[in-house]
């Protein structure tokens, strides 16, 4: 027994034990196993005689509990003083036995649990026999506070114990762990809730569990409106049977799905695109009993997407028209200027004539259909001035009311006080006429075509929500119809080269495109927004500009081409446009010199006796290009204006450079009447410019 030695507490307790330990031996004799014989009760101060073998064996085992359990044993007096200790009490709060035995439990506990504490030690007074829990923080011995869990039973009445038993465990750990694991699941719970996905659960049959707070945002319910829900009841038709079996075959894979695209209805009825990943929810046997994910509103993304393929496809058709316009627009020179010289011979034949003029229409439609494509890739030449919307409308007008007939009524609503921009106005009031043709198109049974002109600001916000567009103080041009209208497909694809909606041989699928094409090239948005049976609108959103540039020098007036005496130095690399480009020139009565490059140019310069009164030069030709040709020229013959020709795109004559705003220049294909009124207008200008 000499666990319990060393104090005189501990000899009361062994003596108590002891005393317990016979009594319960006695008791267990009275009935027990046979041969087993009970002494009598010794009389009051008559010295016990020999403990059982058994019992001190009991005993034993009873220390040997005591001493190696995990927990703290511990006996309290009524007023809470500590009477007895386990050794463990060391590992719970660091005291050893000799220091902690004799003090009060109370000595050690955390200010803050002291008055819920003696509340329950109270409790435990009060109620012989029954446990009372209680949790609070004790001082270790090392100044720290640890978490203590107690569990305590009044046994003082009892004769063998005489005291409060507890048992004291350090749960410090465990409640850090409990801490760590709130902290981690708060953690994620505000990912989750403050995530701009959708964070979902179901069942396996797609029946919704959980929905975070982004579903509203997404497709605009309420988490608890989706509880229960079939998920694909919300999906579009067209996805609801393909995700249906995709779910069926992750049930029975045991697998889930990534990054799939599925179009969903919104509450409103709108529809967006979701991209969904989902993994499954097994049981303790495997079995599939649900499904977890996250899914995205991919919807933006999406349009963007398809915005980026458009651009992508325009500028790859656009670079294969740029790549051919040289040449072509060479062939076409040819077959414009020599019919047209044809046409002005003495006397042809009715027939011949009619010929000539059927060759020349289909060049200039082939010159056309060139530009266009041009015009929606971003390529064309343009001429920019500044420019009053409303003055073009007003101008273009009556010929617009002709261009869409009778059974369309047109009106103009142009606001006073509108901006000015600054844009080829040649190229918009091909922007007018397209977007009349395809308002005209659209109203078959007639109906009313409005365009609008006035000032606008886009915000950021707009900005953001159409790409493409610039925030900023704008003009707009809206051309509104009564027609049709377009479903979404449509209106997907309207401004694709070669996509039309017309009858074979009714369009060419390049009005849109070619409209899209200058909008953009001017620095400018274009809009559209449509519904089936409910019209359309197209807004051009063109840049605002505060004061016009300087005014621009105008050319001879149309009429009888011009004519001359001078001398013209004349640089082709094609022979069949160089050969058109002497005969009208010296139809006209100029003097020619003709050079096939750079250097013929350049040695015919230094050569000629005479007077050279205008350099003609194409920009971009084999060896050196016609800005070089300039620049050398000056040298020999300094003065000598020059006058710029090319079939080439407005970004290649730039690389070479000519900036065709600052300079002479005529776009291949010409007519003969233009490149004499080009010519003498070069000839005529008072001050000599540069090429620069």
């Amino acid at each position: 027994m000499g666990w319990l030695r060393g104090t005189a507490a501990d000899s009361r307790y062994m003596r108590m034990s002891r005393e317990g330990c016979v009594k319960k031996a006695r008791r267990s004799g009275s009935g027990g196993r046979r041969g087993v014989a009970t002494r009598p009760k010794p009389a009051r101060g008559a010295r016990v005689g020999r403990i059982s073998p058994r019992l001190v064996a009991g005993d034993r085992r009873f220390h040997s509990l005591v001493e190696n359990s995990y927990d703290a044993i511990v006996l309290m007096g009524p007023e809470a003083t500590v009477l007895y200790a386990s050794h463990s009490i060391g590992a719970v709060i660091g005291y050893s036995v000799e220091e902690f035995v004799g003090r009060n439990i109370f000595e050690f506990m955390h200010p803050e649990d002291l008055e819920r504490t003696r509340g329950l030690f109270a409790e435990c007074l009060r109620s012989p026999h029954t446990p009372v829990r209680c949790e609070c923080r004790y001082r270790h011995k090392d100044g720290s506070w640890r978490n203590i869990e107690a569990v305590g039973v009044n046994r003082l009445q009892d004769r063998a114990i005489g005291a409060i038993i507890a048992n004291f465990r350090d749960v410090t750990d465990r409640r850090q762990a409990e801490a760590a694991l709130r902290e981690n699941e708060e953690r994620f719970r505000s990912f989750v809730e403050t995530s701009t996905d959708w964070v979902w659960a179901s069942d396996r049959e797609g029946r919704t569990t959980y929905s975070n707070a982004a579903v509203f945002d997404i497709l605009g319910y309420r988490p608890e409106e989706l509880l229960g829900v079939d998920v694909f009841d919300l999906m579009h038709p067209e996805h609801r049977e393909r995700c249906r079996a995709v779910l069926l075959d992750c049930v029975a894979r045991k697998s889930g799905w990534r990054n799939v695209t599925i179009r969903w209805l919104r509450k409103d009825g709108t529809c967006c695109d979701i991209e969904s990943t989902g993994v499954p929810r097994l049981d303790a046997a495997g079995n599939v009993v649900g499904f977890r994910g996250v899914d995205r509103d991919v919807t933006d993304r999406r349009r963007l997407e398809d915005q980026l393929r458009q651009s992508q496809k325009m500028e790859a058709v656009g670079r294969l028209a740029g790549g051919i316009a040289h040449d072509f627009y060479n062939l076409l020179t040819a077959i414009l200027g020599y019919s047209k010289l044809l046409l002005t011979r003495p006397d042809p034949t009715p027939d011949w004539r009619q010929e000539i003029q059927e060759i020349q229409a289909a060049a200039q439609r082939a010159a056309g259909l060139t530009h266009q494509l041009l015009a929606f890739g971003r390529r064309q030449v343009l001429v920019p001035e500044i420019l009053d919307l409303g003055v073009v409308v007003s101008d273009m007008t009556r010929m617009l009311q002709r261009m869409v007939g009778e059974t369309v009524t047109l009106r103009d609503v142009i606001s006073p006080g509108r901006g000015m921009v600054k844009a080829d106005r040649s190229q918009i009031e091909q922007v007018l006429m397209n977007l009349a043709v395809n308002a005209r198109d659209a109203m078959p049974d007639g109906g009313t075509l409005t365009i609008e002109v006035g000032d606008a600001t886009l915000d950021a916000e707009y900005e953001n929500s159409h790409p493409g567009s610039r925030a900023g103080a704008h003009v707009m041009l809206s051309v509104r119809d009564t027609g049709t209208g377009m479903d979404t497909t449509t209106r997907s694809h309207l401004f694709e080269p070669f996509f039309t909606t017309k009858e074979i041989g009714k369009g060419t699928g390049l009005g849109l495109a070619t409209v899209y094409g200058i909008v953009k090239q001017s620095g400018g948005y274009i809009g559209v927004d449509s519904r089936p049976g409910e019209g359309t609108v197209f807004q051009v959103f063109l840049p605002r500009v505060a004061a016009p540039d300087a005014a621009q020098e105008p050319l001879p007036p149309v009429g009888a081409a011009p004519s001359g005496s001078e001398t013209i130095l004349v640089v082709e690399d094609d022979r069949a446009v160089r050969l058109l480009v002497r005969e009208i020139l010296e139809g006209a009565g100029y003097q020619v010199l003709e050079a096939h490059g750079g250097q013929e140019a350049l040695r015919l310069a230094r050569d000629h006796d005479g007077p050279i009164h205008l350099l003609l030069a194409d920009v971009i030709m084999p060896g050196m290009s016609g800005r070089e040709v300039s620049d050398r020229l000056a040298a020999i013959r300094p003065g000598v204006p020059t006058l710029y020709m090319s079939g080439y795109t407005d970004d290649a004559i730039v690389r070479h450079g000519v900036a065709v705003r600052d300079v002479d220049f005529i776009q291949k294909p010409f007519t003969p009447e233009d490149l004499a009124r080009r010519v003498r207008a070069a000839l005529d200008r008072p001050t000599v410019r540069s090429a620069a």
